[in-house]
């Protein structure tokens, strides 16, 4: 994004669960702060809120500047299950692709996801990828399979690839020991 575009929460969210935008996670946070410690103090609030006793974070973009945040799968896992429960976010966590048409107010825009499960992996609805150089290549994934949501979370991962692979492979071994439907 470029200083001074206006953009809808909605296509900020996209921006933010797609490729990862940092540039739109402190955009929202300059207004719903208002501000980035104001944001970080609501994302901390929350957390405590849902249950996350073992996630800390340190900046609306997750990523480990001014200081790092922290989180563990469970953890991750949990937020996964509840940001699933919202039709907004379970519809743009499955979303290959997102086009923002060019308006007065902001240039065109097109983000894709960066999660490469969707349109492979049977009944996946995507969700959120993520890397730093502390926490590695790391992935939250889900999938609606014989009536089961299956949630599931990497840490981790040394290569890029092979989290799609691991998830894949956990997917499939979940879908196998879950009891079927009648």
């Amino acid at each position: 994004m470029r200083a001074g575009e206006r953009l809808t929460v909605r296509d900020l969210l996209y921006a933010v669960m797609l490729p990862s935008g940092a540039d739109a996670s402190h955009a929202l946070a300059r207004v719903y702060g208002p501000g980035n410690a104001a944001f970080v103090a609501k994302m901390n609030a929350t957390a405590r809120s849902m249950g996350l006793a073992d996630t800390r974070y340190a900046s609306a973009d997750g990523l480990p500047k001014p200081a790092p945040g922290y989180s563990t799968a469970l953890d991750q896992a949990k937020l996964a299950d509840l940001a699933l429960r919202d039709p907004l976010l379970r519809i743009i966590a499955s979303t290959r692709r997102h086009v923002v048409a060019k308006s007065k107010v902001h240039r065109a825009h097109s983000w894709t996801n960066s999660n490469k499960l969707l349109g492979k992996t049977p009944g996946v609805m995507g969700l959120k990828t993520g890397y730093t150089s502390a926490a590695g290549y790391c992935l939250s994934f889900a999938a609606d399979r014989d009536g089961h949501r299956l949630v599931g979370v990497i840490l981790g991962e040394s290569n890029a690839d092979r989290r799609f692979q691991s998830a894949t492979r956990l997917l499939d071994w979940a879908s196998e020991q879950a009891p079927s439907e009648l």
